[in-house]
């Protein structure tokens, strides 16, 4: 007989079957026998014989990922002519019950059935959405159903595939989208105020989208309401809490993949409210100079220590005493603006300088300073023309929106700007005549007082200059520094950043002529930093 013609075999994709065809002739020959053969060994797979009218055939049973040899054979009567071989590979298996989970330590155990067949290759691959780079993949060993990743990125979303290679055939599992959960934060600390808390913490590693704090009051209600804020840097600050009270503080991670993080409970107290101190006495002296004499015995220290004392000057004939919305007032306010009351002195206690002995006053000046255009706070010059009156103010809490102040009655009226000195030869009469009349007494009045003097106060120099911040130095004994130095450290050296933000009032008193020219100001780094 003619050997078959045209002979094609295909897996058309099936792991377990061949199909196979040929060109059938009309006459000469009595049947075809199909002979499918293991590639290699030899051994027969299947042996089938056909009618002389068929042209097609398909194997069925088969070994995923093996290659088989077809011999297709025309039979007539005793004898047959065969086609030739010809080989062709089933498609591979691919592993069944592929599951991931994410572990601890950014590893990720990767699990899944044992694969039949004898693929010459499988591979497990691992792809980054987020990194346009070839993606990982690991060769698995015969037998093999686990494997472990490790270095992961935190808070990012991974896919996982399994695939496995035949011949030129491949076949894959359909990809299993895996996310990294974000890891939790540390060294979350808490910073208490009366009405709020500072928290900070360390960043997480990776892919952060941000930070979830959740704020719950504890009471003894049955229910409390609960705050949650989206925090995008690793520090958080909680206002408009209630002082004196307990809060139960959560703070996790949100990767970029939305999973969040095992949240990090922290339990905080706010502190104690602090109250104004008590007025004492409404009357203290202001001497022509623009000289308000501060007592150490004007307010009382019954609601806590007082920090600071500041001296409030004021244009308004009518107002009576200050209010707390005139802490936020500058002198750049009064001088070039519309306000006629000012803050225009602050400085920390100085009755508390030395524990053995401290003043009885403080003399501080008024209007001595060269502010230029500063709009910080600033003792600058008073307006000519203008008649002053002066307050003084004490603080268990210095804060320019919410301060614990109190205030004196403002004083008379009748400390304005130096405009129209007097002639020296009035100066002159009004000295001799004083001295005429009262030079004795005077002289020995003036050595008691001054002997009296010397006994009472502190060795502490008492300059007539403005104190501001910067200006006063308080000691820091030798035992207590270790103590000092600890609380400056804590949350996160939030004390030494409270320091450091007083340095900005440092150099003022240098000349900044050139930085005020016309040409110059443009240049200058921020409108109140002058050289």
């Amino acid at each position: 007989p003619l050997a078959p013609r045209n002979v094609y075999m295909t897996n058309q994709g099936y792991p377990n079957r061949l199909s196979t065809s040929w060109r059938a002739e009309p006459q000469g020959h009595d049947s075809y026998r199909l002979l499918l053969y293991h590639s290699g060994s030899g051994i027969v797979a299947a042996n089938v014989s056909v009618g002389k009218g068929t042209s097609k055939f398909t194997f069925s049973g088969l070994a995923p990922g093996h290659k088989y040899l077809l011999e297709v054979v025309a039979v007539a009567g005793p004898y047959t002519a065969s086609a030739g071989n010809i080989t062709d590979w089933t498609t591979p298996a691919v592993p069944k019950n592929l599951s991931a989970v994410a572990e601890g330590n950014n590893t990720m155990l990767i699990s899944w059935g044992s694969v039949s067949g004898q693929q010459e290759d499988c591979q497990l691959w691992l792809r980054d959405p987020r990194n346009s780079t070839l993606p990982w993949s690991h060769s698995l060993s015969r037998g093999q159903v686990q494997h472990l990743l490790q270095g992961l990125v935190p808070g990012r979303n991974y896919s996982v595939s399994l695939s496995c290679v035949a011949g030129p055939y491949w076949s894959s599992t359909k990809p299993l989208v895996v996310p990294m959960e974000p890891n939790p934060v540390e060294d979350v600390q808490c910073l208490p105020e009366a009405r709020s808390l500072y928290l900070n913490w360390t960043s997480s590693p990776g892919d952060v989208e941000a930070y979830e704090v959740v704020t719950e009051r504890l009471s003894d209600e049955p229910s409390t309401s609960k705050y949650v804020m989206s925090i995008p840097t690793s520090q958080a600050s909680l206002e408009g809490l209630g002082p004196n009270s307990s809060y139960r503080i959560l703070v996790s991670t949100v990767g970029m993949n939305t999973m969040r993080s095992q949240a990090v409970t922290l339990l905080c107290n706010t502190t104690v409210e602090a109250l104004p101190p008590p007025l004492r006495a409404d009357i203290f002296q202001v001497e022509a100079s623009s000289t308000v004499i501060i007592s150490s015995d004007l307010f009382s220290e019954e609601n806590g220590q007082i920090e600071y004392y500041g001296v409030v000057a004021t244009t308004n004939d009518s107002l009576l005493r200050p209010t707390q919305e005139i802490m936020s007032s500058t002198w750049y306010d009064h001088y070039y603006g519309t306000e006629d009351s000012y803050l225009a002195v602050l400085i920390p206690n100085p009755f508390h300088s030395s524990p053995r002995s401290s003043p009885e006053t403080w003399r501080v000046p008024v209007g001595t300073d060269d502010c230029g255009q500063s709009r910080a706070m600033c003792n600058g010059k008073l307006k000519a023309n203008e008649q002053y009156r002066f307050s003084i103010a004490a603080f268990t809490k210095y804060d320019p929106v919410a301060p614990a102040v109190t205030f004196t009655m403002f004083s008379a009226a009748g400390s304005g700007a130096d405009t129209t000195p007097l002639s020296m030869p009035i100066i002159a009469g009004i000295i001799v005549g004083f001295f005429l009349t009262l030079a004795a007494i005077f002289a020995l009045v003036y050595w008691r007082q001054l002997r009296a003097k010397r006994t009472k106060k502190s060795s502490l120099p008492q300059e007539m200059v403005t104190y501001s911040l910067r200006n006063v130095h308080r000691p820091i004994p030798v035992q207590n520094f270790k103590q000092y130095y600890e609380m400056k450290t804590a949350s996160g050296n939030h004390a030494f950043f409270q320091e450091f933000e007083e340095l900005k009032e440092v150099g003022k008193e240098q000349p900044k002529l050139e930085a005020e020219l016309p040409a110059n100001v443009s240049k200058n780094r921020y409108p109140h930093v002058l050289p």
